[in-house]
């Protein structure tokens, strides 16, 4: 499994490890409902599909109208895999990590005693410069995560459901934005939860961060003819 990510020339600029910061500032026109929530998720170009998901990267933040909201975006360009440990459909926690350079390839083990290990990364070998690659040489299925650093440790924003024993999972990471919203108070989610690629809610904006300003500035509104949440890129 691979996916080309659209060409960003700011991409290759960014060395394993280096920063990287931006602030997206939202603001109400004061209309939207009371129970609105947000939600921002970090995934890699191409996620969607049969093996991945993407995984709340930030928290709901807490919605006060026309006070713009200052939501930061902190990662450093630096990955890892892991194999997560998944409960109630959230990953909890992970049973073993490995931090990985584009470039190189790991494979996942495991003593069959839930004791699980990624071995030393090394070379992926030639045509596989910008990609990280993960086998899975475990005789089950697995579960993969892709973690990214915020500077403080790592989090999971990508997970492959149900590896099959010697499948490679090979990526070359370039994240896209999405944010989404919903009105209805039964909807909810939180941090490390695994979405389905059709919600929770609405998908109401989406951006490459390697493209954005250091600071983006957002109107949400309410369309009351549509009952929909509105979010607009402002000047």
């Amino acid at each position: 499994m691979s996916e080309q990510p659209p060409t960003n020339p700011l991409s290759s600029a960014l060395a394993s490890g280096d920063d990287f910061v931006r602030n997206i500032m939202v603001t109400s026109d004061g209309n939207v409902p009371p129970t609105t929530v947000l939600i921002m998720t970090l995934v890699k170009y191409g996620g969607n599909g049969l093996y991945t998901y993407p995984v709340v990267w930030q928290k709901s933040i807490p919605f006060v109208p026309k006070v713009p909201t200052p939501w930061p975006i902190v990662y450093r360009n630096q990955f890892a895999f892991g194999r997560p440990k998944v409960e109630d459909n959230k990953i909890a926690g992970s049973l073993a990590t490995v931090t990985i350079n584009k470039g190189q390839s790991t494979e996942l083990h495991t003593d069959g005693k839930g004791a699980y290990s990624f071995t030393t990364p090394v070379p992926a070998g030639e045509g596989f410069e910008n990609m990280i690659v993960a086998q899975n040489d475990c005789p089950l299925l697995e579960n993969i995560t892709i973690s990214v650093s915020n500077g403080l440790g790592f989090e999971p924003v990508e997970i492959w459901t149900s590896t099959g024993s010697g499948s490679e999972l090979v990526s070359e990471f370039q994240p896209i934005l999405y944010i989404r919203g919903w009105v209805d108070p039964k909807v909810s989610a939180s941090a490390g939860q695994i979405l389905p690629d059709d919600g929770p809610g609405d998908l109401l904006w989406s951006a490459d961060p390697l493209s954005l300003k250091p600071t983006t500035a957002l109107q949400l509104t309410y369309d009351i003819t549509k009952l929909a949440l509105v979010l607009k890129q402002t000047p």
